[in-house]
């Protein structure tokens, strides 16, 4: 067996894994050092101590633009990334473990080999509260928190306690805040035992730390509503979407919301300023979401269906899997009043007021940046600076693999139908301009449409690399490289 261990590298280490008791899910990017194999297919292990867990499902995509550090003799699409789901193991504890995979080669051959060592988390759930009211239906709050302004804190805090909706409980989960902020967080709940911090742990970013929170709430919650850091919640809010989504198996309910500087004066009475709430089609909101996590009260059978959140390259966002999920069984509802208050201010993940670039610019800048590395062929150290330009690598390799993990774990759940799921794995495949104009979605959104012209002249470039790269080969190999590299 010929020994490839040192023909693998990764991009970087495994991001930190929430263990719940649905599961753990980790991502990973990797580059094979070979002009000729690629890997055909990969078995993964959670190792820790004497226990081994095997993975339940894994998703592998292949011939990704690799690193500028890769020679000309090296094959700069011998990138992959690979996103796994774990099953719950109560074996496994808070510490690090090792990442271990059989990889098979297209020869035949096979290797063993440890990937990364993986920092775990457990998340469980908290202690249950002795609360009144149980009969209205408890809701659980997750909240996500960061080196929030105490102040704004403090007002959030206080418009949840001020709900009409009185049996909640709220879980808090903080990702390394600054002491002197932690200390403020939990003077500011001290006291009120319907709060719980969660236990300080590694940075696990926005998107984990609401993972976090979801699996750590109790079993007694019917509703799961999630809470940014320093919003403000109308007195209502909880009230009026469990009147929507108790009546709806593994609903999704999401409202407008007003738009307010942080002193409080109103900057909008809509959240909907330069776009709109509408998506069309389950394809139009892959492409786009519409859905404001701040805003979200769903079932809790859907949330458990969400855990754990995939794994997949950039920038993925939990509101969007969720309403997902919601809109693929039908059961995604939205309530057109303002609910909360979105503070607008420098620190917010994403902005409310931002004005999307029109198609024709989007289209413009594009078909410049395809032109730009094809006027006088991608060869040589052109042909590694394109593979390794960020703009590029998002729309050619990054943004389509995010998106096709979030199919391929969305079409594996119950309750969509075999129709719909066909015609979302088909947009996947490819993003071509024929199936994205068939995919029923709103293109009365100019971010929509943007995403769409990225997509496809992406997968155009992508193609003219390809190309290129396989006539560098021949030219320095021979025709029988070209075969080789198929």
């Amino acid at each position: 067996m010929m020994e490839r261990d040192l023909w693998i590298s990764l991009d970087r280490g495994v991001s930190p894994v929430v263990l719940s008791a649905r599961g753990a899910a980790l991502g990973l990017r990797g580059f094979v050092h070979d002009r000729a194999e690629r890997v055909a297919s990969l078995h993964l292990r959670l190792v820790q101590g004497g226990r081994t867990v095997e993975v339940s499902r894994l998703f592998l995509q292949d011939g990704l633009l690799g690193p500028t550090e890769a020679g000309i003799g090296d094959r700069i699409d011998g990138g992959f990334y690979l996103s796994a789901v774990f099953p719950p193991d109560p074996g496994l504890s808070n510490g690090a473990a090792f990442l271990e995979a059989t990889v098979n080669w297209g020869d035949g051959a096979s290797s063993e080999i440890r990937l990364a060592a993986v920092d775990l988390i457990r998340a469980e759930p908290v202690a249950e509260p002795t609360g009144e009211n149980r009969a209205l239906g408890r809701v659980g709050i997750a909240m996500a928190t960061h080196n929030p302004d105490p102040a704004l804190f403090a007002r959030q805090i206080a418009s949840i306690r001020a709900q009409t909706h009185r049996d909640w409980i709220c879980v808090i989960s903080d990702d390394q805040s600054r002491p002197d902020v932690l200390r403020a967080i939990a003077e500011t709940i001290d006291g009120d035992s319907r709060f719980h911090l969660l236990p300080p742990g590694p940075r696990l970013g926005f998107y984990r730390n609401f993972e976090r929170a979801c699996a750590s709430l109790p079993d007694s919650c019917g509703f799961v509503a999630f809470s940014d850091q320093d919003d403000v919640w109308l007195p209502e809010r909880l009230a009026r979407q469990v009147a929507v989504a108790e009546g709806v198996d593994h609903a999704c309910c999401y409202s407008d919301m007003e738009v307010v500087r942080p002193d409080g004066s109103l900057i909008s009475p809509t959240y909907w300023v330069h776009r709109r709430p509408r998506y069309g089609s389950l394809g139009g909101l892959l492409l786009a979401n519409v859905v404001t996590g701040m805003t979200i009260l769903a079932r809790r059978e859907l949330i458990e269906e969400a855990l754990p959140f995939p794994a997949a390259p950039g920038l993925t966002y939990h509101d969007h899997w969720i309403a997902l999920l919601a809109a693929r069984r039908g059961s995604l509802r939205y309530l057109a009043e303002p609910l909360a208050r979105y503070v607008q201010h420098g620190s917010n993940h994403t902005g409310a007021l931002v004005r999307w670039k029109s198609s024709r610019t989007v289209l413009r800048e594009s078909l410049a940046r395809v032109s730009r590395f094809t006027r006088r062929g991608i060869f040589g150290h052109r042909l590694r600076s394109a593979a390794s330009e960020p703009g590029i690598v998002k729309w050619i390799d990054t943004e389509p693999v995010r998106l096709r993990i979030l199919v391929d774990r969305l079409t594996e759940m119950p309750g969509g139908t075999k129709r719909s799921d066909r015609a979302l794995r088909r947009l996947s495949q490819s993003f071509g301009p024929l199936r994205l104009l068939a995919s029923g979605a709103d293109w009365s959104d100019r971010y929509r449409r943007g995403i769409a012209i990225e997509l496809v002249l992406g997968g155009l470039l992508k193609r003219v690399l390809n190309r290129s790269r396989r006539a560098m080969r021949v030219a320095s190999d021979g025709p029988e490289a070209d075969g080789r590299a198929a």
